[in-house]
């Protein structure tokens, strides 16, 4: 099915705060229910999380939140991912682990089984909710000790970065950027729209860029959003090939797709943006890389609508980038001499009739 990217108008938020008879009022047309009531109860849990949470913490863990096989191959990449070098920051290897010494808690969202859907059922701000939810989650000191605990009272390391493995979630990350500003804090979030646009803006494309997501991803408009809100002047374009048996044809199939509208301005860039299909960027790169020096007539079509600059980026290691680089920028690396750990936790329906949700210890720890 062939999707054509279509705008949204950004989230906007300018949100008054009050303060009044020790209590802190939000108001603004487009603040959440969560966020408001969040900021202006100060005996809720969630209140007494942001209140509490230290951002400036190194010793703090980096979670990665949302869908569970999503979450675990997102993970299991960034607890391996080598593409920097650890004394400098440049983009070299260096044979060691870019997230040496780093413990990570990997949150596998089953609460909320399809963040499509939200947007199918046009309920975007269930969405919202639940990525600023999560956020407060992973900023909590303790997690329950199962479905049927009415409190928390496991000991868990707050996380000193979030990172969302949906490209949903960036419906509501400024929500919860908002949550914790609002009280006084700041929260590090790294999503993989915003990634891919932020590795976009640094290559600077000189022709149009392709966007390969799933159809529910481009209609929901969460990147027609980001490069509004950063101001990308990216001439982009989205399509979701289907039914290939291989990544490389489902390229194949993605450029069918896109010279089928009529258009000749040739691609400078295709972003994958499919977790399970980012492992094979540079297998993608080397074939374009082979139509473009080839001189067979069976390639002509799909040499004409490829730049001579192009390009394939993917979310994965988009993300792994924005990771590192913010962790520098705050100066949030442990410098523990070991490798990366994996702690795993799941966010489930609360069970013996308590409403919301409870996040619980998974109980089995992966040393890489």
């Amino acid at each position: 099915m062939m999707e054509r990217i279509s705008g949204i108008l950004a989230l906007v938020f300018s949100a008054a705060v009050v303060l009044s008879c020790g209590r802190t009022t939000v108001t603004d047309a487009d603040i959440l229910p969560y966020v408001s009531e969040t900021v202006s109860d100060t005996s809720s849990m969630a209140n007494s999380v942001v209140r509490h949470y230290d951002p400036y913490d190194r010793n703090g863990t980096i979670a990665v939140m949302g869908p569970e096989e999503d979450t675990r191959r997102l993970t299991e990449f960034l607890m391996e991912c080598d593409m920097f070098d650890n004394v400098d920051g440049k983009h070299l290897k260096d044979s060691l682990p870019d997230f040496a010494g780093e413990v990570f808690h990997a949150w596998y969202d089953i609460a909320d089984t399809s963040y499509a859907a939200f947007f199918e059922e046009g309920n975007d701000d269930m969405m919202r909710e639940v990525t600023a939810r999560n956020a407060v989650i992973a900023a909590a000191a303790e997690c329950y000790q199962n479905t049927f605990s009415h409190s928390p009272s496991v000991p868990k390391v707050p996380s000193k970065i979030i990172v969302f493995s949906s490209p949903y979630a960036e419906a509501g990350r400024e929500d919860a950027d908002s949550l914790f500003s609002y009280m006084g804090k700041e929260i590090r979030i790294v999503s993989p729209v915003r990634a891919v646009a932020e590795s976009l803006l640094e290559a600077r494309p000189a022709s149009r860029v392709g966007i390969w997501a799933d159809s529910d991803v481009l209609a929901s408009g969460v990147y027609a959003k980001v490069f509004r809100d950063l101001n990308c002047a990216v001439d982009y374009v989205g399509f979701s090939p289907d039914g290939y048996a291989t990544a490389e044809e489902g390229f194949f199939r993605y450029l069918d797709m896109y010279i089928a509208t009529g258009e000749i301005t040739p691609l400078s860039a295709v972003v994958i943006d499919d977790l399970s299909l980012s492992s094979y960027a540079g297998y993608i790169s080397v074939v374009a890389r082979r139509v473009k020096s080839s001189s067979e007539d069976e390639y002509a079509v799909y040499r004409a609508v490829l730049a001579d600059d192009f390009a394939v980026f993917d979310a994965v290691s988009s993300l792994a980038a924005s990771c590192y680089r913010m962790m520098r920028e705050h100066n949030l690396f442990s410098h523990r001499i070991l490798y990366p750990r994996m702690e795993e936790y799941m966010i489930l329906p609360a069970s013996d009739g308590d409403t919301g949700v409870k996040y619980v210890e998974y109980n089995h720890i992966y040393v890489h």
